[in-house]
């Protein structure tokens, strides 16, 4: 259901901690009927287990939505920005662990 390799990982402010955003394209093809809380729920794992923390929010998106530059890299940073301004219009969002789903206009 996830884009490879399309996918940013940064670090956010949270009163005096530092958290783990996560924001990551989904396939067009899983867009409509994905189970986005189990994806949140296998990302979460995934990310436990290989690093031994539990992002703080993990964001999916449509695809071709993440910033990169003209060589195709992702842009962390402007994607963090956009995260910050609350302008990545994300399609879920489980964020501290709550599920919320973004209903398509």
């Amino acid at each position: 259901a996830l884009e490879t390799n399309n996918c940013a990982a940064f670090s956010v402010e949270t009163g005096e901690e530092e958290k783990l955003v996560v924001v990551q394209e989904i396939k067009r093809t899983f867009r409509r009927n994905a189970d986005y809380e189990s994806i949140f729920y296998e990302i979460i794992g995934e990310i436990n287990r290989k690093h031994g923390v539990a992002p703080h929010d993990v964001v999916l998106v449509a695809p071709n939505t993440l910033p990169k530059t003209s060589s195709g890299k992702i842009q962390r940073s402007v994607c963090r920005r956009l995260w910050l301004t609350q302008k990545l219009n994300p399609l879920a969002v489980l964020r501290d662990h709550l599920f919320y789903e973004k209903i398509p206009k």
